[in-house]
């Protein structure tokens, strides 16, 4: 017997699928870059509109920006807590936008201090959605930024409006750029289209403020020895400011019975390591291993910790890295102060070791093809002080002997971290000059010996104008007053195997002033001949076997 389908069952079907379709549609909107504002100093803001009838979860979406030529960056993730409804928008300004006007924004977030050049996307569910831009800076036709509608350099020192007529986002910038109004500078446009003119704040400092580092070239343009190239590797160091948790802090912390203070610093600390992606990053200024260890999980990194000695501050050194050090360890070296030869001018005598510093060896490493170790370092502040230069000098030498050590065991070695001290050979922004020789002794672990140098300073593949990695704000304003307060008192140094295999360095200059930490991270990437290489080379081997015992047993 031939049964009839059953009518009401697929009925049912159907209006159900119509109603998760709905569903759906209602869920997902109508979500458009509408404005971005491209002003003078900190006004800077981007409006966010659904412009479809149903609400929308803005947790669904990712605020990306590509910084000065660079890869997509989340910059929001997630975008926001709200919900818009239809017809509705958000504006996100950046912290410091014009005081008198500060009404018009939604939220602020440091993070919105883009340029001309910088491209800024909305990405949801892992695609992206709409852009304003090309990821690193490709198409831009202008010297500052991109043309739009006939206006060169249209996206520097305008305010950008999004036709009404859009509807929806476009992740192809070729037609989203036919899309949008220039107007002048410092103009901000509400929903209702009332043009409001934004205060022209004083321009900020010459000194760049927030670039985004563009990566220098590469020392050696031949492929790695002994392979093709193939992954990158990035290491950096970073001093992150006290990343204390406010409970029973030492004093020097600013967050002592500040916990929730203390919480969002770390909150935005984290949030600034995950836009590194680093392989390996020295962390500078941390209280302990219980906060390393929410760090490292919060980063999906592995957390690598030696108790120091300051009993003052409280702050230690520590490493994040993707694999474990087979051996970690500090070093409890002392060294009598002034060392001979001293060029600090200090007149007394003592004896000084290291309270911050580690030694991690890395023996069979899945991303070098060699043993390598870091030596990490948070040496004594006040870099003109003659006390403390002598004191340096003599913590200098006890490295020297660390690094002699190592590169006598075969480790490829790199030297990094806060060093509280200025280089000779690769001045900083301003000029600064060492009075210690500190970082003459760094680089070469033979002096007075030899003159040598057995390590060379990241510094030199990155320009002048860009060597500033901390903020010494002199009169406690909350504002960067040009580069009389910066200064490059981080680094990294690199033996000949580790520097032969350099692509790019960069001190990353993504985060405002101070809106992290009073310093940034100076990065270094590696490119290597994949270390998965000689895996498959084995397995093709064995294959090769298999194939040929099958063959040869066919025969039999």
């Amino acid at each position: 017997m031939v049964r009839r389908p059953n009518m009401n069952v697929s009925m049912t079907l159907v209006l159900f699928l119509t109603f998760f379709l709905a569903l759906l549609g209602e869920s997902r909107g109508d979500v458009v870059l509408s404005q971005v504002v491209e002003g003078s100093s900190y006004n800077k803001a981007l409006v966010i509109t659904n412009r479809g009838p149903n609400a929308v979860n803005l947790a669904d979406y990712v605020l990306k920006i590509s910084f000065n030529e660079k890869p997509w960056r989340n910059v929001k993730s997630p975008l926001s807590d709200k919900v818009l409804e239809g017809g509705k928008s958000l504006a996100i300004c950046h912290g410091r936008f014009d005081e008198s006007h500060k009404g018009l924004c939604n939220e602020f977030d440091s993070s919105i201090s883009f340029n001309g050049n910088d491209a800024i996307a909305l990405e949801r569910g892992g695609k992206l959605v709409d852009v304003f831009g090309v990821e690193k800076g490709a198409g831009m036709d202008g010297t500052k930024g991109y043309t739009i509608k006939g206006v060169k350099d249209a996206s520097w020192h305008h305010t950008l409006v999004r036709e009404p007529g859009v509807k929806e986002g476009v992740a192809d910038w070729k037609i989203g750029v036919q899309q949008w109004e220039v107007l002048p500078k410092d103009v901000f446009v509400k929903d209702d289209g009332t043009r409001v003119a934004l205060a022209n704040a004083p321009s900020p400092p010459k000194a760049p403020q927030t670039p985004e580092p563009r990566p220098a070239p590469a020392p050696s343009s031949k492929p790695p020895a002994g392979g093709k190239p193939g992954s990158t590797v990035r290491m950096g160091s970073f001093n992150v400011e006290f990343l204390f948790d406010g409970i029973n802090d030492h004093k020097p912390s600013p967050y002592v019975n500040k916990p929730k203070e203390a919480e969002k610093h770390f909150e935005r600390v984290r949030s600034y390591i995950q836009s590194l992606k680093p392989d390996f990053l020295h962390l500078c200024e941390v209280e302990d291993k219980a906060i390393l260890d929410r760090m490292a999980r919060g980063v999906g990194l592995r957390g690598q910790f030696v108790q120091g000695t300051d009993s003052y501050t409280g702050q230690d050194v520590a490493l994040l890295s993707k694999e474990d050090p087979k051996n970690m360890f500090r070093s409890r070296g002392r060294a009598d102060t002034p060392i001979p030869d001293s060029t600090c001018g200090f007149g007394g005598t003592g004896n000084t070791g290291i309270s911050k510093n580690y030694v991690a060896k890395f023996d069979r490493s899945k991303f070098f093809p060699f043993k390598f170790a870091m030596v990490g370092l948070h040496l004594k502040a006040f870099p003109v002080d003659a006390k403390s230069c002598a004191q340096r000098e003599g913590q200098a030498e006890i490295v020297q002997g660390v690094v002699a050590d190592l590169i006598g065991e075969g480790y490829e070695v790199a030297v990094l971290g806060d060093l509280n001290d200025f280089s000779g050979k690769t001045p900083d922004i301003k000029g600064d000059k060492p009075r210690s020789s500190v970082l003459e002794m760094l680089r070469n672990p033979d002096l007075p010996r030899d003159r040598v140098d057995d390590l060379r300073n990241v510094m030199e593949l990155i320009p002048q104008k860009e060597r500033y990695s901390a903020w010494w704000d002199r009169d406690r304003d909350g504002r960067l007053d040009g580069a009389r307060e910066l200064s490059q008192i981080d680094h990294i140094l690199l033996t000949k195997g580790l520097w032969d295999l350099v692509e790019s360095a960069w001190v990353d200059h993504s985060a405002p002033p101070g809106a992290v930490s009073d310093h940034w991270p100076v990065m270094v990437e590696f490119r290597v001949a994949g270390n998965d290489d000689a895996g498959v080379l084995w397995i093709r081997v064995w294959l090769i076997f298999a194939v040929a015992l099958i063959s040869g047993a066919m025969f039999l």
